[in-house]
């Protein structure tokens, strides 16, 4: 067989000058259980339903209070939907972050369910049910394990109590716009080391704390930002502790994640929130900065970068950072897997055998759909939806409802 190159720790390899990576995880791997909380659903229905029932609920005793347009707003997305794997994209992307599929550039833009304005409503469902991967809940913030699984630790958070399209809204009102985002970052970090780091047989099997990187500076490596345009129109920041999952990473090195001018890494932000803070406190500023929803992110870019907070330098350094990070971490063991994909395109990627002990290629595996591996991995490998529960002959992932949810009848939740 053809010599395996390359550092298989990271779950990725070269043969000759194919990449490839490993794939068809056995079933070894550690898992974290989310929250075991058994809420139930606040609103019996889908959003439409939720609309349709404020809608007709709402008479002279209330409509001071209730904005029906207010809460349209908040439970629709602006986004493409990818033909390839039916994932939500923001609408900017050439390329689906879920399976790859360069076919979302031509697909036109459709509005879809605001799943996470939804779950702080406590809706029961849209097309499946909105049920919660739930890590931890209190009435101002939730915060749940990320569907996407792009690492084992996948974690996002959302504010409960205020609604921001999405994090440019922040910009409004800086000093609680800095606030709200320290805030989110601190709850997603207290829970990857009182929930993740702290199990020691999860700790020891994911990460490789051997290369200079420790619990104490891991918070500098991980993948957290914002999304703009986003595909849930609720603010939310990504939370992504390397290492990545092979597959993921493999996709990293093509630049599908993170993406240029669309990530927005939390160090960006907060700068600009400094910025702004400080700018409060000068009424003579020639320039001020003003923002309005249909402004291109290019302009606010552009508008910051000329006044010294660079997107692509921070967004440069965070990238490599991201990858150091799961170079450095990651802990994937061929023996953990039985097959090596290999190509430059997952679609037409070849598929081999992993061989005990053998860093060669074993013996070609015909008609494999990859993607179905890809997406068996995930379920194998997440730590979204566990502990899974049975559903037929079918291990499926469990979730729950939000402990808090709003009632829109009360104008519980803030629009910015």
């Amino acid at each position: 067989g053809m010599e395996v190159k390359g550092k298989i720790s990271t779950g990725k390899f070269e043969v000759g000058s194919s990449p490839g990576y490993l794939a068809k995880a056995k079933n070894v791997f550690e898992h974290v259980p989310a929250s075991t909380a058994t809420h139930s659903f606040s609103f019996e229905g889908t959003p439409d339903d939720f609309l349709k029932n404020i809608a007709e609920n709402i008479n002279e005793n209330n409509s001071q209070i209730v904005n029906l347009d207010d809460i349209k707003r908040q439970m629709k997305n602006k986004i493409k939907k990818c033909p390839q794997c039916q994932k939500p994209n923001g609408f900017t992307l050439p390329t689906c972050n879920g399976c790859g599929s360069t076919e979302l550039a031509s697909q036109p833009i459709t509005y879809t369910n605001n799943i996470f304005s939804s779950f702080l409503y406590g809706i029961q469902k849209g097309p499946f049910p909105f049920t919660i991967s739930l890590r931890s809940e209190s009435p101002q913030y939730l915060v749940f394990d990320d569907l996407l699984s792009l690492s084992p630790i996948h974690l996002n958070v959302i504010p409960t109590s205020q609604y921001l399209p999405d994090w440019r809204f922040l910009l409004t009102n800086p000093t609680k716009g800095k606030q709200i985002v320290n805030d989110l970052f601190n709850q997603c970090w207290n829970i990857t080391k009182n929930q993740f780091l702290s199990n020691d047989k999860f700790k020891s099997q994911i990460f490789n704390f051997q290369n200079g990187i420790t619990e104490s500076n891991l918070s500098e490596y991980i993948g957290c930002g914002f999304n703009y345009p986003p595909s849930q129109y609720q603010l939310h920041l990504q939370f992504i502790v390397p290492p990545l999952l092979p597959f993921q990473y493999y996709l990293y090195l093509q630049s599908v994640h993170f993406t240029f001018n669309r990530f927005f890494p939390i160090q960006y932000v907060l700068a600009v929130l400094d910025l702004l803070i400080q700018d409060q406190s000068n009424p003579n500023l020639p320039n001020p900065f003003s923002f309005k929803e249909e402004d291109p992110i290019e302009d606010i870019i552009q508008y910051f970068k000329s006044r010294g907070v660079d997107y692509d330098k921070i967004w440069n350094d965070c990238y490599k950072k991201y990858g150091e990070g799961h170079e450095k971490l990651a802990n994937w063991r061929m023996e953990d897997f039985e097959y090596f994909v290999v190509g430059d395109n997952y679609s037409t990627a070849k598929v081999y055998e992993v061989e005990a002990g053998k860093k060669e290629l074993g013996k070609e595996v015909e008609g494999v759909s990859v993607k179905t591996v890809n997406e068996e991995d995930k379920m194998v490998l997440q730590n979204y939806g566990r502990e899974y529960k049975k559903n037929g002959e079918k291990w499926v992932p469990s979730g729950t409802y939000y402990g808090f949810a709003k009632d829109p009848k009360k104008n519980e939740v803030e629009s910015w």
